[in-house]
């Protein structure tokens, strides 16, 4: 967790504030799965690459919807012709069943 506020922190000081970035960082975490897809969908629809780390906490998700809505997310975010199919092929984002 110290991870993520460190990068946040550096990455905050190159790039420009976004109002209710913070916020949705931290709805992206939520106990509420709603919540949590909810957060994932507007972080995509933001594009700060800020979010990148949150949303690949979240691709491997329990939750079916939010996996789906950060897989979404990060292929907005990240360029399509060379991160995308590996982002997709990646075994990191593979639920797994305990």
């Amino acid at each position: 967790m110290d991870e993520k506020k460190n990068l946040l922190i550096k990455l905050g000081s190159i790039l420009p504030g976004q109002p209710g970035l913070e916020d949705l960082l931290m709805l992206s975490s939520h106990r509420s799965g709603f919540k949590r897809e909810n957060a994932v969908r507007r972080l995509g629809m933001l594009g700060n690459p800020v979010a990148i780390p949150y949303l690949i906490e979240r691709a491997n998700d329990w939750v079916p919807q939010v996996r789906a809505a950060a897989r979404d997310a990060l292929s907005k975010l990240l360029k399509p012709s060379v991160a995308a199919p590996e982002v997709r092929a990646s075994s990191k984002f593979r639920h797994r069943r305990k």
